[in-house]
């Protein structure tokens, strides 16, 4: 059930208020129960039922971003309820 944003595609950027792009979308992945949105600045869960409810959000500040770099893609396990980031 994982799939990543093709690479180029338009979409796959999330704006801010003035409508710059603040952050690319890295990975998307939805099961059952949450749906799992990581961008190149931090990861998103929300809740997969007809409600979306944002459950919890990581951004990472700039002194993160320039030490280890971006994030490139994220796994969901829903069996242990954990997401594995890769910089």
């Amino acid at each position: 059930m994982y799939s990543a944003v093709p690479e180029g595609s338009q979409d796959a950027s999330i704006k801010s208020a003035d409508g710059n792009p603040t952050s690319s979308v890295a990975a998307l992945q939805m099961d059952n129960e949450f749906l799992i949105v990581v961008t190149s600045k931090g990861a998103q869960i929300w809740a997969g039922g007809k409600s979306r409810v944002k459950l919890g959000e990581l951004v990472r500040d700039e002194a993160s971003l320039s030490e280890c770099g971006y994030n490139i893609t994220g796994v969901w396990s829903s069996s242990r309820r954990q997401l594995a980031v890769l910089v």
